[in-house]
């Protein structure tokens, strides 16, 4: 799960409890319907919270919180089997192991310790491949969590998108021709979304501070926060 990069979200202004509200933008349920967000927390599930997702198989019965907390909207992840994800703005710090989406795919990054040779404990060489330069990679997770296109970075960056893209997936209509790119920054490494139209996204690892015009994307469902 990815982790919330507070240093490139810029914090929104102090929040009142009931100024904030979410509007479904996309998936099973009713594209416009609101949630006014009046109380301490709430509670998003399919089976249970006052923010009902009851039509959509990838939302767990208790998913996410919703709530305020020293005057700022936070978004919880309460155990959920498919996570919370939160659109990026800017870069975005990666480590080995988040998950983000890009269009309609899922992907997850992947850092990789490459050595010239792999010593066993009785000093027998394993064999390997020729290394190549780049030293990370991106798994494409498909429905059900089977392994799908995998990259591996020939140098230090790689593109996902329409044709002419490292990972090149035109058929889904929600990526643009050049949407994201995940890259060698000065420390670690970087997703950013290369001016898509529909953003991109990433899980968050426990929690992640909100402010107005953010999308929130919980089971197949995107949600924007919007301050009154």
């Amino acid at each position: 799960m990815a982790k919330s990069d507070r240093k490139t979200r810029p914090m929104g202004a102090m929040i009142e409890q009931g100024h904030a509200r979410l509007t479904v933008v996309s998936g099973s349920a009713p594209e416009g319907l609101t949630w006014g967000l009046s109380g301490t927390s709430h509670v998003a599930g399919r089976s249970s919270g006052d923010i009902s997702l009851s039509e959509d198989k990838f939302v767990s019965p208790e998913h996410a919180t919703f709530l305020y907390r020293d005057g700022q909207l936070v978004v919880t992840d309460i155990g959920s089997t498919n996570g919370v994800y939160l659109r990026i703005r800017g870069p975005h710090s990666l480590q080995s192991g988040d998950w983000f989406r890009v269009g309609s795919q899922y992907f997850v990054f992947e850092s990789l310790e490459q050595k010239d040779s792999y010593e066993s404990s009785d000093g027998t060489h394993h064999f390997i491949s020729p290394v190549r330069k780049g030293g990370f990679r991106i798994q494409q997770v498909l429905e059900g969590g089977k392994p799908g296109l995998s990259h591996t970075a020939s140098s230090d960056e790689i593109t996902i998108g329409g044709d002419g893209a490292n990972i090149a997936l035109p058929a889904d209509n929600h990526l643009s021709s050049s949407h994201a790119r995940v890259y060698a920054a000065k420390k670690g490494y970087a997703l950013e979304d290369t001016d898509s139209t529909n953003g991109t996204y990433v899980r968050i690892r426990g929690e992640a501070a909100l402010t107005h015009g953010d999308y929130v994307i919980i089971g197949d469902e995107v949600l924007r926060v919007d301050v009154t």
